[in-house]
């Protein structure tokens, strides 16, 4: 062996590789990147949620309008009720005073039971499922934004629908209406009575109904005479609420808006009181 060789040998060992890894801070900002990540994506999750929400809410409230039209087209062009109490019970529901009010006449026109129609106080469920029954069921009764603690029903007395008819429709300036709230032997009003006030497509036939302050867990759109609340869950869809009106179109407003009663740019809810004879 020469020298040359000996030398040469001594050049060509092997590099030593070095291995690969994650500094604390590249793994921080990973870490970083990932939460980033997921706030995004929750929050836009959050915001489907809520458009699927609002568009089942506005196709129940379409059918609530559609089943409107089809019960005036039968029936000489009446409104229905908004019922013999300031909300609704099962005591009240199969009772003659109700025979005609909307949640009796009008659920058949799109393939919902009416409320006389099931079991009365819904005997034999227990009391969660009695709460949950109407969202179980996928019924118009029922918004999936609705989040008020006693759900859609209180089990026992008060039934909670999501919506509620406009109560204003129906009270004392009304024609043969002698009390705010619609009892045996006052007559049903028409379209046409209302036409004459204000155009349909101002005056609001239901809406999304909230807890009354002071009133018992009950649900109720505007007091029978009162001016001064709407009783409207108002913010219920990113701080508005849908409504449908006596024409059957659908449209969201504010909560400014829905709570306007005095200026009523919006919103006719008491056609008798709160203009006269506007077109």
């Amino acid at each position: 062996m020469t020298k040359h060789d000996i030398t040469t040998s001594t050049h060509t060992k092997p590099a030593r590789r070095r291995t690969a890894a994650f500094t604390l801070i590249e793994l921080l900002t990973v870490i970083a990147i990932i939460g980033i990540l997921a706030a995004i994506l929750l929050a836009t999750l959050g915001r489907v949620r809520s458009l699927a929400y609002q568009a089942v809410c506005t196709s129940n409230l379409r059918q609530w309008g559609l089943a409107l039209q089809m019960y005036a087209n039968e029936n000489r062009n009446k409104i229905p009720y908004e019922g013999s109490d300031d909300s609704v019970l099962w005591a009240e529901v199969n009772k003659p005073n109700d025979a005609n009010s909307w949640f009796n006449v009008l659920p058949p026109y799109v393939a919902t039971p009416a409320l006389a129609e099931l079991p009365l106080g819904l005997g034999g469920l227990s009391n969660m499922a009695k709460a949950n029954y109407f969202r179980d069921k996928k019924m118009i009764y029922h918004d999936p934004a609705d989040k008020r603690k006693a759900l859609t029903m209180t089990p026992g007395t008060y039934i909670n629908p999501s919506y509620m008819m406009n109560s204003q429709l129906y009270e004392s300036h009304a024609p043969g209406q002698a009390k705010n709230y619609p009892a045996s032997g006052q007559r049903q009003l028409v379209f046409e009575d209302l036409r004459d006030r204000a155009p349909l497509s101002r005056i609001p036939f239901m809406t999304e109904a909230g807890w009354r302050d002071g009133d018992g867990g009950r649900s109720r759109v505007r007091g029978h005479g009162d001016g001064s609340t709407t009783n409207v869950d108002a913010g219920r869809h990113n701080g508005g609420a849908n409504v449908v009106f006596l024409d059957s179109s659908v449209r969201k407003f504010k909560v400014d808006q829905i709570n306007d009663t005095k200026k009523h740019e919006f919103l006719i809810w008491n056609p008798w009181t709160d203009v006269q004879g506007v077109k």
